[in-house]
């Protein structure tokens, strides 16, 4: 019965983890409008777009060296 709880709190705070990750989404994409038209008249608009990606990379880099590091990869067979 405890386990099941202190699962039902992990839903919950992983749930309130993906709204929060939508919400800062959708106003960072809905800002990029407002931010860029000025920016339009300094910078070529292929590198914002390349600033846009590179920021993003480097965003998402942490969170996928976590998952890549954390599980045994193998490029060979273990078998001899």
């Amino acid at each position: 019965m405890i386990e099941l709880v202190l699962n039902q709190r992990n839903n919950n705070r992983l749930v309130l983890i993906t709204i929060m990750y939508f919400l800062i989404t959708a106003f960072l994409f809905s800002s990029m409008e407002i931010v860029s038209k000025p920016l339009m008249k300094v910078y070529d608009p292929m590198y914002l777009t390349f600033l846009r990606f590179f920021l993003g990379l480097l965003i998402l880099l942490p969170f996928y060296m976590e998952q890549f590091y954390s599980y045994p990869y193998y490029l060979y067979s273990k078998q001899n």
